[in-house]
């Protein structure tokens, strides 16, 4: 398995790069032994084939390698899946484009007067996700490092990675 931080030629990719001055803009769980990349983008929370996610227009900028093999791996993707069930209400979840404008207004706002950005993302919707947030519902015994942040909601990918960086596995 592998946390990946990716950017790409599209342009919402090269919408929050610029915005955010960051390195990347998607958070990504590559199951390299089931073939998987699962992540969350304007189609809402899914699964691509490997060889579909990393086209030509994907660059993997970050990438964690978490030792595990297929049976771990096929245990972590049917808890997040549980974790998921437990938090939507609804039967098919999507991308929160709500809490993706929140969080661009808030750098824009940083960016042109310096605000300071939120801890919160006031226009989260609780049925829908950002890729950052796919991290919450992945089970615990994964990383050995755990994210301490608010709001998933108002985390960028890179903020992750330096996270992850700056700490070492217990």
């Amino acid at each position: 398995m592998r946390f990946l931080g990716t950017k790409s030629s599209l342009p919402l990719s090269k919408a929050i790069t610029i915005l955010s001055g960051d390195d990347c803009s998607h958070f990504a769980v590559h199951f390299e032994a089931l073939g998987l990349v699962l992540h969350s983008n304007l189609v809402g929370i899914h699964c691509d084939l490997d060889d579909i996610f990393f086209s030509d227009k994907v660059k993997v900028v970050h990438d964690i390698k978490i030792d595990m093999g297929l049976v771990q791996e096929v245990k972590a993707l049917r808890e997040f899946q549980k974790n998921l069930k437990a938090r939507v209400q609804e039967r098919k979840s999507g991308y929160d484009m709500g809490a993706l404008f929140y969080q661009g207004w808030a750098l824009v706002l940083w960016r042109l007067f310096k605000k300071p950005i939120p801890q919160k993302n006031e226009w989260a919707n609780r049925d829908r996700f950002l890729c950052t947030e796919l991290y919450d519902m992945l089970p615990d015994w994964i990383y050995p490092v755990v994210l301490e942040f608010e709001d998933m909601g108002m985390v960028r990918p890179s903020q992750m990675f330096a996270f992850w960086g700056s700490r070492k596995p217990v």
